[in-house]
């Protein structure tokens, strides 16, 4: 499967700045058909203030013990998503 386009500048930005892929995950649950799990923090505000994202891509952040920690995008459109650990 390949990432959505609307999560892909996400994807290119976090490589250049250094950040690995932790791993793929498809599907990564019942909502989710494909999603991306880097092993940092995403850069959140380098994101931002680089990229202009369409409105079908939703910034979200789960800090429910019983999955992983973590925080991320994902496109409302293909349900795919990018994530990373929660910068404490």
């Amino acid at each position: 499967m390949v990432l959505s386009k609307d999560l892909q500048p996400i994807y290119d930005l976090e490589i250049s700045l250094g950040n690995q892929v932790k791993r793929v995950d498809e599907p990564a649950g019942t909502a989710c058909p494909y999603a991306v799990v880097f092993a940092e923090a995403l850069h959140l505000e380098s994101i931002q203030e680089k990229l202009q994202l369409p409105s079908t891509v939703k910034f979200w952040e789960s800090r429910d013990p019983h999955y992983e920690i973590g925080n991320g995008y994902v496109c409302e459109v293909t349900r795919h998503a990018l994530s990373g650990p929660i910068s404490e």
